[in-house]
């Protein structure tokens, strides 16, 4: 009930002309409800999804209300991953929790080097005892390193022309009618990597998906 109220104020609203005095509490109230807007519809589509084939990413909750690139999010390193796969939006970015990914990554990069150079060692006779893996138990045999994931999250249904003082702005239209403000998408990816083989490989890029627009 509250998404077609909505709708059926906001329309109000674009005709109504207040006061300087009202203006900041209306402007608040309006980008707070266009942004409770978005979130709804997008969970009624994801709700409504049917879709089987790919496995589903709960978005966190802080996530979900989470801005582009607000609140420590920054665009992807590889400009690969700073389009959506899936509605093709270039409002991509990724977390800032994943900062802590990427330094566990490379301290377990690092770890599975040296225990490879050490196994090589013992193999040529170069040491005498068995390198030990982070359990303690011997390292005989070479073995692949999974690393941490990290999930990459299109906002574009975060990305709507607002009516309110500040806020994103549509450079296609001022009444949320473009292709991008109808934009509902929300879809998430991973990518994974697995060491192996003496070298770090990109082994598989998947797409996960969220909802079906």
């Amino acid at each position: 009930m509250a998404v077609p109220v909505w709708v059926i104020l906001s329309e109000i609203l674009k005709t109504v002309k207040s006061s300087r005095e009202t203006d900041h509490d209306l402007s608040t109230y309006i980008v707070l409800m266009e942004q409770t807007f978005n979130n709804c519809m997008s969970a009624m589509i994801d709700e409504a999804s049917n879709n089987d084939d790919m496995k589903k990413i709960k978005i966190p909750q802080v996530e979900e209300t989470r801005g582009y690139c607000q609140d420590g999010a920054k665009k992807p390193k590889h400009p690969y991953h700073n389009t959506c796969p899936k509605c093709q939006a270039p409002f991509v970015h990724e977390p800032p929790e994943t900062v802590a990914i990427h330094e566990g990554n490379k301290v377990k990069t690092k770890a599975w080097m040296n225990l490879n150079r050490m196994l090589e060692q013992f193999n040529a006779g170069l040491i005498n005892n068995l390198p030990t893996d982070a359990n303690g138990k011997p390292y005989t045999k070479q073995i692949e390193l999974k690393l941490g994931e990290v999930t990459y999250y299109c906002k574009a249904y975060k990305m709507k022309h607002t009516h309110g003082v500040g806020g994103y702005k549509c450079v296609d239209c001022n009444d949320r009618t473009c292709a991008l403000c109808k934009n509902r998408c929300r879809h998430a990816f991973t990518e994974r990597y697995v060491v192996c083989n003496s070298s770090l490989h990109h082994l598989q890029s998947h797409s996960q998906l969220i909802i079906n627009l």
